[in-house]
């Protein structure tokens, strides 16, 4: 294929038709093998890494060798049903058993914990259909219309306490309502196409969407009746996005599709260049039009890859300052696993390694301070233990997949009680002697939502209105009682604590507290906070061509603080100016902060997490010179107390329901970390969140979302303004700490060669291109997972009806692609699901489909529902092919 720029792809096939090779412009060729049956054998990649596969004699695939020679093994029953899969580690991961009609009716975990699926009969009506789910801790029912969709899901937590969520179809089959367990219901309209046209919210908040006659996304009011505008080529690629003020962005193409400029609403330019394989290698940055046209550049990031196709390195500089920093990404030998990372910052380099087992799982982090980790984990590759120089951290047991006791080097436990649903309901810490260190008692209501919070220094309850916004906490000393009052597109508009109501404009800005006035530039930033209550409190606030805070002023316009960043929006520098001036450089493993460095590139503090954890998120240990220090976290992952290793504790703070924090008095050692994913920056009182920066004393962003609208309409606000249930570790998206509830599979299980159509565990299944089957697919076992039971998710529907990509950030993390935030703001068709282009690393097209659907539908199915509309996933590739 000869593509609109004239590069070459080639693919050649033998007699039969199956693809021997696939080769791109950049020469990169994948290669495949077959039996004599036809049946794929190998799969050799661009560096002639081998997977290779083994069937039995009835064609069911017993095993898959991946380029490291490490073995996952399947076994069947005697109906050529899978049995049973043994990992890498050979770990047996997964054991599975049948009814007499070949359907799925036991499915067991690598520690024993057993999922039981019962079926309706003929006589009930349901022949087939799952009637219910027995999981280890809780069972869920299930009722059915005479379409056979499930109209009604019954949690069981025990025999007198019973969940429901409802569903409503009109008689087109159209979703006509959702009801969820505390009876709150959403409504929705459709228009003649069957396009989503109106939602209505619990509280009669219309959300109403309007579209030209290609199906494009035109119009979009919120609550408050503010116009969100839309216009598109012939091709429906997006021109410009007016926001409801008026501020607009626009995009131009390139001749073959790939975005070209984006231009903002202040006029600067973000100009985009791609290798012959369509891979994104660099973007610009110009203040206006004129400069792109006479190559004025402000700053330019260059980004590089490996023969796989994945990111290695970048190069980021400014006209100002020159050299930024430079990134290097290594991976194993074979080009495959990531290694570490390294970042030159001008003047030192900061770096870490992983090392893994043979089924993937890492096995150490080696980090920037010389100081390895070490990572072991249960036979259901749950983590076991954290390895430390000082002793083990130590995971006794699991209430299925939710870690329930925790011993700490030196002796101290933690231990985590849950209800049915794996919610917390307590949180005891005891030191090496018995006595309790923090103790933690939750109450929740049936959607979810903390109504009490008993603890050993005071009780705290909430309530919340019908949206699940907070209304109201009882806090026990030193903060006073909180109340909020909040208008249809949930900006607040009174506060207990304050007099008077606060005022916004039509894009939801906050313009004034009485007393306090906001200023705010064409993108949206916070430029000026002006406090007439207290002028010495007054700031300026001053942004790069990216919308990254880089210096904040005081009353008389004298600097506080600058800042640096990398090209995905991880701070890499902060200095604080004064008597003092004070340069603290920040590095990152893929969990979140890892090490503070002084300007000699020495590393003054490190800090450790769970593998794989949430980005930012309850964090471990914090290290300071040779001592090591205990987080001890609440419900969210928030640090409330530092202990030594003898139990001691070394820092202690109490917080508001938004994150204002008091520290107790007298700590041993400072602690930035708070809330999921934000580091307290004292000369500000701001907290920095990835991506851009919170602030607790108005509980708001300083800008608007990069992400755009795709999770709250109010791109201020945070966590949906219920922060006791939510956080936003990175800035862009809610989320809500739970252990996954419901079946899963181990990535990449391979079912047998099913048919398409065919169901497990009650899911429907799907067949790559290869013909291997692969089945429905959970979050790793005791991670939290992206469908926890969780309040109201109306957020996430109002967003998902019109725009029809909700998960991707969730992919973007997993592929740990660069972070460009074009695909919902930026260029892609609202009424399609795309790869987030432009990117560092394109991700292979059946694998993104049978990602997306395994995030939005649970099952891996060609034609997915969600919440009644049916995506087409031949729609969910990058869109320059």
């Amino acid at each position: 294929m000869i593509d609109a720029r004239g590069k070459v792809w080639t693919k050649t096939y033998d007699n039969w038709g199956k693809l021997l090779t696939d080769t791109d412009p950049l020469n990169h060729i994948t290669q495949y093998g077959y039996d004599k049956a036809g049946v794929k054998t190998r799969t050799i990649d661009a560096v002639n890494n081998v997977t290779q596969y083994s069937y039995d004699a009835r064609g069911n695939i017993i095993a898959v060798a991946d380029p490291y020679g490490a073995v996952t093994r399947y076994e069947y029953n005697t109906d050529n049903q899978i049995a049973k899969v043994t990992d890498a580690e050979n770990k047996v991961i997964q054991t599975v058993e049948y009814d007499l009609d070949g359907r799925v009716s036991r499915q067991v975990d690598g520690n024993g914990n057993v999922t039981s699926f019962v079926y309706g009969d003929e006589a009930s009506g349901l022949n087939n259909l799952i009637s219910k789910i027995i999981y280890p801790t809780f069972s869920q029912e299930f009722k059915y219309d005479n379409r056979n969709r499930v109209v009604e899901t019954i949690d069981v937590l025990d025999a007198t306490t019973k969940l429901s969520s409802k569903t409503a179809y009109d008689a087109k089959g159209y979703l006509l309502s959702t009801t969820d367990k505390t009876n709150k219901t959403t409504r929705y309209t459709f228009d003649a196409l069957g396009r989503p046209k109106i939602i209505t919210d619990a509280v009669n908040g219309v959300t109403e969407a309007a579209y030209d006659n290609r199906d494009n996304l035109i119009v979009l009011n919120d609550t408050k009746n503010h116009a969100h505008r839309f216009t598109y080529d012939r091709v429906n690629r997006k021109l410009t996005e007016v926001r409801p003020m008026g501020q607009a962005l626009t995009y131009s193409y390139t001749a073959t599709g790939e975005l070209d400029t984006r231009t903002d609403p202040k006029g600067q330019v973000k100009k985009f260049t791609y290798d012959d394989a369509g891979r994104m290698i660099a973007e610009s940055y110009y203040h206006s039009a004129t400069d792109l046209t006479n190559n004025n550049v402000v700053r330019s990031t260059s980004y590089s890859f490996n023969d796989l196709n994945r990111p290695n390195g970048y190069s980021d500089t400014t006209s100002s300052s020159g050299l930024v920093s430079i990134g290097i990404t290594t991976y194993d030998p074979r080009g495959l696993r990531k290694s570490g990372e390294s970042i030159n910052y001008g003047s030192f380099t900061l770096s870490y390694s992983y090392d893994y087992y043979a089924n993937g799982q890492k096995k150490s982090f080696t980090g920037p301070d010389g100081v390895t980790v070490d990572y072991t984990y249960d036979p259901n590759n749950q983590l076991a233990t954290i390895q430390l120089p000082t002793g083990n951290l130590t995971v006794n047991n699991y209430k299925w997949t939710a870690p329930s006791q925790i011993t700490l080097p030196g002796g101290s436990i933690r231990s985590q009680s849950y209800d049915a649903l794996l919610r917390l309901t307590q949180i005891q810490v005891k030191d090496p002697g018995q006595s309790d260190v923090l103790k933690y008692q939750y109450g929740y209501d049936n959607a979810g939502n903390i109504k009490t919070k008993n603890t050993e220094h005071g009780n705290y309850s909430y309530t919340y209105d019908d949206l699940y916004q907070l209304t109201s906490a009882s806090n026990p000393s030193p903060f006073p009682t909180e109340g909020y009052t909040y208008d249809p597109a949930g900006n607040r508009l009174t506060d207990t604590k304050t007099s008077g109501t606060w005022s916004y404009n039509d894009n939801n800005q906050l313009q004034g507290i009485v007393g306090i006035s906001f200023e705010f530039d064409a993108n949206g930033n916070t430029t000026k906070k002006i406090d007439a209550n207290n002028p010495t409190q007054t700031r300026t606030y001053v942004y790069d061509t990216r919308d990254r805070l880089i210096e904040v002023l005081d009353q008389n316009n004298n600097l506080i603080a600058t800042y640096t960043y990398d090209p995905f929006g991880r701070r890499l520098s902060k200095e604080t100016i004064g008597t003092n001036s004070i340069k603290t450089w920040f590095f990152y493993s893929d969990e979140g902060l890892v090490a503070e460095a002084s300007s000699s590139g020495a590393v003054n503090r490190s800090y450790g997490y769970r593998p794989n954890s949430i980005w930012g998120t309850d964090p471990v240990y914090l290290k300071e010179g040779t001592n090591i220090y205990y987080y001890q976290n609440d419900h969210l992952g928030t640090p409330q107390k530092l202990m030594t290793q003898g139990g001691m504790v070394a820092w202690s703070a109490k917080a508001d329901a938004f994150g204002n924090t008091t520290v107790d008095a007298t700590p041993t050692i400072t602690n930035n970390l708070r809330f999921p994913g934000q580091y307290f920056d004292s000369e500000t009182g701001l907290h920095y969140n990835r991506h851009r920066y919170y602030d607790p004393s108005s509980s708001r962003y300083l800008t608007s979302d990069p992400a755009g609208l795709i999770a709250d309409l109010n791109v201020y606000r945070y966590s949906r303004s219920n922060p006791v249930s939510y956080f936003d570790e990175t800035g862009l998206s809610p989320s809500c700490k739970a252990y996954y509830i419901g079946p899963w599979e181990p990535a990449g299980q391979i079912t047998k060669n099913k048919k398409e159509n065919d169901y497990f565990n009650g899911l429907k299944t799907t067949m790559t291109p290869d013909g291997v089957g692969t089945s429905p697919q959970g979050p790793e076992p005791g991670r939290p997972s992206p469908f926890p039971v969780c309040p109201s998710i109306d957020f996430i529907v109002k967003v998902y009806k019109v725009y029809k990509h909700v998960y991707e950030w969730d992919l973007y993390d997993r592929y740990k692609r660069t972070e460009k935030y074009e695909c919902v703001t930026d260029h892609c068709p609202p009424m399609s699901c795309c790869s987030k282009e432009p990117t560092t690393e394109l991700i292979p097209v059946e694998k993104y489909r049978e990602e997306f659907v395994k995030h939005v539908s649970g099952s891996d199915t060609k034609d997915v529902y969600w919440f009644g509309f049916k995506i087409s996933i031949d729609l969910c590739m990058p869109m320059r092919r």
